[in-house]
């Protein structure tokens, strides 16, 4: 319980924070998550063929900022031309190219690692799209899938607090002087910082 291995991650944004500077770009608000899945659904995801960068990468690492910029792009040129802004087929297909390396990304790290097993975490996990695509692929690899109720995925808090019981049961505790690390390991408490 205590050993993590970091397969992959973003070299960039994250998906949160992707989902959250198109919508604030579209002037959908903040959080842009709930906003872009709720409109995605009454949009083509195949209306802009945006990038899915380092979906063919041999890790299991991702990057957002340039789909990002892609999006910006897109708009930009829409509005300098006077063009109509469909913004229903621009978020779902802002999402649907973030969802397919996500997912395609996932489940190639559960066939590699021998994993039976892929745990949907965090805020993006309430996603619609996201929790269905990677239903269907775990299902179509006999990949067991598991993920929370949508009100415990608002943020990581639940997240961190449940890695925190386990800390706590097995009475490895900072003290209240441990420094502030957003980097902070899971797997690793320094006994300088240990009570």
């Amino acid at each position: 319980m205590d050993e993590y291995e970091v397969l992959g991650q973003t070299l960039d944004d994250a998906a949160g924070e992707a989902f959250d500077k198109i919508a604030g770009f579209l002037g959908l608000g903040y959080p842009g998550g709930p906003v872009i899945d709720r409109l995605s659904k009454k949009g083509n995801p195949n209306a802009v063929k945006f990038p899915r960068a380092m979906l063919l990468t041999n890790d299991y690492n991702f990057s957002l900022s340039g789909l990002k910029t892609a999006v910006l792009n897109y708009v930009s040129r829409l509005k300098s031309r006077g063009e109509k802004i469909k913004v229903e087929d621009i978020c779902a297909s802002f999402q649907e190219a973030l969802i397919d390396v996500q997912v395609y990304k996932t489940i190639k790290a559960a066939i590699e690692k021998k994993s039976g097993k892929i745990v949907l975490a965090g805020g993006v996990a309430s996603n619609s799209s996201l929790r269905e695509k990677l239903r269907l692929e775990a299902f179509k690899n006999n990949i067991e899938l598991f993920y929370p109720s949508f009100l415990l995925c608002t943020d990581n808090a639940a997240m961190i607090a449940s890695a925190g019981y386990y800390k706590w049961k097995k009475k490895e505790l900072l003290s209240l002087s441990a420094d502030i690390d957003s980097n902070y390991r899971l797997g690793k408490m320094t006994q300088k910082n240990k009570i």
